[in-house]
């Protein structure tokens, strides 16, 4: 995944009961029964010119013919000289002039270099592509309250592990893991709302249920998170491994930063969150791919409006253009000889 470590990688692994990686790239790509992960593609990212180009790799999803959704920690704030995203074969390249990150995030770095902060709860960003994608539905976005407990479907490019071993490299393929969200926050700040979801990877018994334990040892980042994200949604963690078919649960991983989280509302998978960060409270911030690893992802339907307000122009600017439009009607209509009224252009 990103290799934007610095910045604030996201964690953990990606598993199935088999150890056979093919049944976790097969779910990735079940069209069948989940077509909205058809819209889950690869995040390019370059930084920079000349000699100091650096090149990065994350997760997105198509939520608008011509609209990613990925995670604001996927680039800086001004650094970004080129952006793509591969989805279904095809590369798509970014407009830089329609890149979005929350105007809430703050780029805080990762622990242990600094806690991690309230502004995770908007670490989502969007950006426009050049053309639209051609032959793939956009997925819908949730923007229901439900996620608590809920059995959920992860998306992403990253790095693969086993529970017992570190992550390795990474793979270049997409993978599909499942979780049950345990934790849920909610918070506002200067007319937005926001919030994270918290799920961890437990190994079916009291190994890596990181979630039901008191006084997380992590030098304080996991729960100076939880301290400052407003409402804290939930108490206890699923003990039991979630699955479908071959999969068995799972978490993040570099390279996974972005990428989707699925859950089911009205018989659609729609965007329930977009994975930002991780830790392992077990083995601090520097071990990923154990049991106990905790993936955190932007909760989405916290920030639904601020979504559409990327997407729908704002009501005052379609409202003066239909009045520009009525005013231009009714002086044509009083200028009979034809001669074009000098206007100046609507912006």
């Amino acid at each position: 995944m990103l290799s934007l470590v610095a910045i604030l990688p996201a964690r953990a692994i990606l598993i199935d009961n088999t150890w056979n990686l093919a049944a976790s790239n097969a779910l990735a790509r079940d069209f069948a029964n989940f077509p909205s992960f058809a819209a889950t593609g690869e995040v390019g990212i370059t930084e920079g010119v000349g000699a100091a180009t650096t090149s990065f790799t994350g997760t997105g999803v198509l939520i608008a013919n011509d609209w990613v959704l990925t995670a604001a920690h996927n680039w800086t704030d001004n650094a970004v000289t080129a952006l793509t995203f591969t989805v279904g074969g095809t590369l798509y390249t970014g407009n830089l002039a329609q890149r979005f990150q929350h105007p809430l995030w703050n780029m805080a770095p990762a622990p242990p270099n600094a806690t991690v902060g309230i502004s995770q709860g908007w670490d989502i960003a969007l950006f426009r592509l050049t053309a639209p994608v051609a032959g793939i539905t956009p997925a819908q976005i949730y923007t229901g309250s439900n996620e608590l407990n809920s059995q959920v479907y992860t998306l992403g490019f990253g790095r693969t592990g086993n529970g017992s071993t570190p992550t390795g490299t990474v793979t270049g393929t997409l993978h599909a893991i499942s979780n049950t969200i345990d934790r849920a926050t909610s918070q506002t700040s200067g007319g937005f709302s926001g919030g994270q979801l918290f799920y961890d990877f437990d190994n079916g018994a009291t190994l890596g249920n990181t979630l039901a334990t008191a006084g997380l040892p992590d030098n304080g980042a996991f729960n100076t998170t939880l301290a400052t994200a407003g409402t804290i949604f939930g108490t206890t963690s699923a003990t039991t491994q979630v699955s479908n078919g071959a999969i068995i649960e799972g978490g993040t991983a570099q390279g996974d930063s972005g990428g989707p989280t699925f859950i089911l509302d009205g018989g659609a998978y729609k965007v329930a969150g977009i994975t930002s960060w991780g830790i392992n409270p077990a083995t601090d911030y520097g071990t990923t791919g154990l049991y106990g690893d905790v993936t955190a992802v932007t909760r989405v339907s916290e920030n639904s409006a601020w979504i559409n307000s990327v997407l729908v122009p704002e009501p005052a600017t379609g409202i003066m253009m239909m009045l520009a439009g009525m005013i231009l009607g009714i002086v044509l209509r009083r200028r009979p000889s034809g001669r074009w009224p000098q206007f100046a252009p609507v912006e």
